[in-house]
């Protein structure tokens, strides 16, 4: 076949214009994931600003004092021990305000806000940094907020030395909390999410010393859906797990040695199975009613050395095969049309308590295990609780100011000290101070510590009576009871 001179230098035309077309493209490929390093004495944000999506901005080693915001799809990575110490902080050592980016390895202090990821993102993943904040009255480790989250994976965090650690404040989907270690003092959530939440995986965390480690909150009147939660070693908190769910499966978690209760879960369809509760104040696994049949499965779990084994009013509870020993009381079900078959149970001070009608009871008589099997050796140790409940309900023994005190500070805070511990309820809002010349409630933060409620405000108006109401039902002790009535009284500023 004849090839003419024109058709060689089109073909040729052609071969360069695709070798020029590959360049072309390799060269934009290579711009699009460049790796840029900062290194101490630079800035980190200017990094960031100079980037582009798919970038990787590395951070040698070093302390870097900023406030970092990433709003671009990068990946942000130290690069050995890399410090960011925020400059202001008021705002979060990192602000995320973009999807598909990845924080991980550093340590973050000096914020009231470790990581803070604003609007609706996803994609995001956040690993193995170090979150210390200013102090355990204020603050969140990490915190999702003003959108919904969706697909974000949180691992491997260690967070102390704030007053919640993990936070998804709006809408909640598809989103892995896992292997992360939570530190509070005592008030607080661990990981904490509201209803309208979905999908959400809570998986081989530990978190100590908070109000309530795993929460999942009911603020709009609903449930969150189909959460797993999983792994988990809860320790040393008021509540271990306190959760209003449905469709969810709660299993092989560990919670040891809370003031209330191991697993507080209300809603339908639930799954509590083989989990471990020990030393719990008052009761290792309780099941509130949520509606006229809840359908929730309490099974394979070893409840040892509470007050209270497993404690439910929830209609239609199916508990079966369950270790219960040496708690206050075994089971007691209170809903009716209860399934309670194939039980371990034996000396607790009463082993059952079953109420209503249409329930269906066999279990053989009890057989204490050495070491139950699904109790690990690295679980805390075993020691018993006193049974006996203090059903005497909290009573307010002394304020600060006094009732009906006058020529008290416009700056000054309030005081409510009560005769025993007390923990807040779902009704903490029902703790307000109003000004009784205008009707308005003022802005307040209060916390609890022990038997003590504390009230911050801004500066009070002058010369004006004031009126706190703490309702009745807005604390509570240890054993649950509340306050018999409304306390509320008045005093006036200067």
């Amino acid at each position: 076949m004849h090839i003419s001179e024109d058709m060689k230098l089109e073909g040729i035309g052609k071969l360069l214009l695709l070798v020029s077309l590959v360049f072309i493209f390799g060269f934009i490929g290579s711009i699009s994931a460049a790796t840029i390093t900062v290194n101490p004495g630079h800035s980190i944000q200017s990094a960031i600003n100079s980037a582009n999506d798919g970038d990787t901005v590395v951070v040698n080693e070093g302390t870097y004092y900023e406030n970092v915001e990433v709003n671009k799809e990068i990946t942000l990575t130290a690069n050995g021990n890399v410090n960011i110490v925020a400059m202001n902080n008021q705002d979060p050592v990192i602000t995320v305000t973009t999807s598909n980016t990845v924080v991980k390895n550093f340590k973050l202090t000096n914020s009231l806000v470790g990581v803070q990821y604003y609007g609706s993102v996803s994609n995001n993943q956040l690993i193995n940094n170090i979150i210390e904040g200013t102090g355990i009255t204020y603050g969140n480790g990490i915190s999702f907020s003003l959108g919904t989250a969706l697909n974000n994976l949180v691992q491997g965090n260690t967070i102390s030395q704030v007053l919640h650690g993990i936070l998804f404040n709006d809408g909640n989907v598809n989103n892995v909390v896992d292997s992360n270690s939570v530190t509070l003092g005592g008030d607080g959530a661990g990981i904490y999410a509201i209803d309208g939440s979905s999908g959400m995986t809570i998986s081989n965390n530990y978190v100590t010393n908070a109000q309530d480690s795993i929460a999942c909150q009911s603020l709009n009147g609903g449930l969150g859906d189909c959460f797993t939660i999983i792994g988990n070693t809860l320790t040393d908190s008021v509540n271990g797990l306190w959760m209003k769910l449905s469709n969810s499966i709660i299993e092989y978690n560990t919670v040891a040695g809370c003031n209330i209760s191991g697993y507080d879960v209300s809603g339908s369809n639930n799954k509590i199975i083989n989990n471990t509760a020990t030393s719990n104040q008052v009761v290792g696994i309780i099941a509130e009613q949520w509606g006229d049949s809840d359908n929730v499965v309490i099974s394979g779990n070893v409840l040892t050395y509470n007050s209270a084994g497993i404690n439910t009013n929830s209609p239609g509870a199916t508990i079966t095969n369950n270790y219960v020993w040496h708690n206050g009381m075994g089971i007691v079900s209170t809903g009716g049309s209860a399934v309670v078959t194939g039980n371990n149970v034996g000396s607790n001070s009463l082993d059952y308590i079953i109420q209503g009608t249409g329930n269906t009871q066999n279990n053989p008589p009890g057989q204490e295990y050495p070491v139950p099997t699904n109790v690990q050796p690295t679980d805390p140790p075993i020691t018993s609780p006193t049974v006996t409940t203090d059903k005497t309900p909290p009573k307010v023994i002394k304020t600060s100011p006094k009732t009906n005190q006058r020529n008290i500070s416009r700056r000054a805070n309030v005081y409510i000290k009560f005769s025993k511990n007390i923990y807040k309820t779902e009704y903490w809002s029902k703790v307000y101070i109003k000004n009784m010349r205008t009707g308005k409630l003022l802005r307040i933060s209060k916390s609890i510590k022990k038997n003590l409620i504390t009230i911050k405000t801004k500066l009070k108006s002058s010369k004006t009576w004031y009126k706190v109401t703490i309702s009745h039902a807005a604390i509570k002790d240890g054993a649950g009871s509340r306050l018999k009535k409304n306390y509320i009284y008045k005093f006036k500023t200067k």
